[in-house]
């Protein structure tokens, strides 16, 4: 058999492939396609080259694919004969894969990058300013054009600073640079990048302002800028990002003031702007944000009342407002966040008294109001919250009795109430809480017996009741609770002997001293406790 004729080449529909066409031979048994780049044949040789065989014998053209574009290839054909299955091969005919003129410059753009932010020192550079095309480097992904549409460097150890360039990847959808060491300020041309939908630069240690020209992203629907040293105040540009669903912008040094417009974000469900220096009142036009489940606010130096507007937001999941300086009452319009699980108001400066419509929040798992100036009683419909696994009420200036209704919360695993006024006698319903690991109602004005009831509580690691003016013995019971810790008991009016089967209990704790009027001595297998005050009591270890 006659050696064939080179075959015709020629680039294909999409990026990366290749139309290999020839004239039919009719005494073949079938044909073969074989190819090899020239970057392939420099360092490989012939085991470079790679072989396809068409078994169809009326099929005159096959495509290539998953070609390196702008890559020279040499391309021949090859006829099997029928009788002994050898290959006559045709001459070769070459070819460079095209790239789409509209991004024949992003290799430079990559090559900027790699050489601005010490890509010699990268984790991972693969293939990166090698001869193929970019698509076939670490963390590039091109469009069926050659373009690159997702540069995704996360956690890769690079440095310097962002290059005003990255702004010419007109077709990039996805930039992912978090987890670096990236510094300088954050390039305002990356504003430009018109079909971006999602933007991280998270965990560098970036400074300068927010560029206002984000805010041309009309397309973004992802913007995580949190853990840098980013200053100034939020540029209220953004509140143009239409598109936009997650806005993170915690952990910086932000100012000023949160601006209204992001109450026109219609599409965000993650608000996260917490460990600022943040400003002023919380805008009451956040209350139009219908899709919004995280909203966190937290650790900033907000001030004023919180909007009541917020009870709009029937999505929301958790309302993070703690450690700010906000002030005047809670709204009872909270009350109608039926999908609310984190209520987190604690470290502010609200007064008032705690609204009974936040007992209608049933999907609730967390209040935390401790550290306010809330005053009234504890209302008796917070009983009414079936999934609440926490509540702390500490430090405020509540008074009235604990409600019995509480003793309803069967997935309570915490009960602070400390650091009040409350008065009357320890619920015995409180022992019904089966699941509770920490009971601190320290600090109050609760007086009457300890509720034996409370030796049910099997789970129980901690039982804080000093500084009350309770009376009676310590109940023996208690040593029935073979989980628990840390007994704090001192600063009461409790008389009586030191029950001996405390002495079973694994404390780490025990506070019995200073007010308390208890007799007899102190059975031996306290001694050893870690931290205790069995000093003060001037009482002598039983022998």
């Amino acid at each position: 058999m006659t050696a064939p004729e080179r075959p015709t080449v020629e680039n294909g529909n999409s990026i990366s492939e290749v139309v290999v066409s020839w004239n039919a031979v009719p005494e073949a048994g079938f044909y073969r396609i074989g190819w090899v780049s020239f970057t392939g044949w420099e360092s490989e040789g012939w085991d470079a080259v790679r072989i396809a065989s068409v078994e169809n014998l009326g099929q005159t053209s096959y495509t290539l694919t998953n070609l390196d574009a702008g890559i020279l290839y040499a391309f021949r054909f090859g006829v099997g004969n029928a009788r002994f299955g050898e290959t006559e091969w045709s001459g070769w005919t070459t070819l460079t894969v095209s790239v789409s003129e509209e991004c024949a410059g992003d290799r430079d753009v990559l090559v900027a990058l790699y050489i601005a932010t010490n890509g010699d020192n990268w984790q991972n550079r693969r293939n990166w300013n090698s001869g193929r095309h970019p698509e076939h480097w670490h963390g590039v992904d091109t469009d069926p054009n050659g373009c690159v549409d997702q540069l995704r460097l996360g956690s890769n150890r690079l440095s310097g600073e962002i290059p005003v360039g990255l702004s010419d990847l007109a077709n990039l959808e996805r930039l992912e640079l978090h987890d670096n060491q990236l510094g300088g300020a954050i390039p305002a041309e990356l504003g430009n990048l018109s079909r971006l939908t999602y933007l991280t630069l998270r965990d560098n240690e970036l400074t300068g302002a927010i560029p206002a020209e984000l805010g041309n992203l009309s397309e973004l629907e992802t913007l995580n800028l949190w853990g840098n040293r980013l200053s100034g105040s939020i540029p209220r540009e953004l509140g143009d990002l239409s598109s936009l669903m997650s806005l993170s912008l915690w952990d910086n040094q932000l100012s000023g003031a949160i601006p209204t417009e992001l109450g026109s974000l219609s599409e965000l469900q993650h608000m996260y702007l917490d460990g600022n220096q943040l400003s002023g009142a919380i805008p009451a036009e956040l209350g139009n944000l219908d899709n919004m489940r995280y909203l966190h606010l937290h650790r900033n130096q907000l001030s004023g009342a919180i909007p009541s507007e917020l009870g709009n937001l029937s999505n929301l999941i958790t309302l993070s407002l703690w450690d700010n300086q906000l002030s005047g009452a809670i709204p009872p319009a909270l009350g109608d966040l039926d999908n609310l699980r984190y209520l987190h108001l604690h470290r502010n400066r609200l007064s008032g008294a705690i609204p009974s419509e936040l007992g209608d929040l049933s999907n609730l798992e967390e209040l935390n109001l401790w550290g306010n100036r809330l005053s009234g009683a504890i209302p008796a419909k917070l009983g009414n919250l079936p999934n609440l696994r926490g509540m702390d009420l500490t430090h405020n200036n509540l008074s009235g009795p604990i409600p019995a209704r509480l003793g309803e919360l069967s997935n309570l695993e915490f009960l602070y109430l400390g650091n009040n006024q409350l008065t009357g006698e320890i619920p015995s319903e409180l022992g019904d809480l089966a699941n509770l690991t920490r009971m601190r109602l320290f600090d109050n004005r609760l007086n009457g017996a300890i509720p034996t009831q409370l030796a049910s509580l099997a789970r129980l690691k901690t039982l804080s009741l000093s500084a009350n003016q309770l009376t009676g013995e310590i109940p023996s019971e208690l040593g029935d609770l073979a989980n628990l810790n840390y007994l704090y008991l001192s600063e009461n009016q409790l008389t009586g002997s030191i029950p001996t089967t405390l002495g079973a209990l694994d404390l780490i704790a025990l506070y019995l001293g200073d007010g308390n009027r208890l007799t007899g001595c102190i059975p031996a297998a306290l001694e050893n406790v870690p931290i205790q005050d069995l000093d003060d009591l001037g009482l002598e270890f039983c022998p």
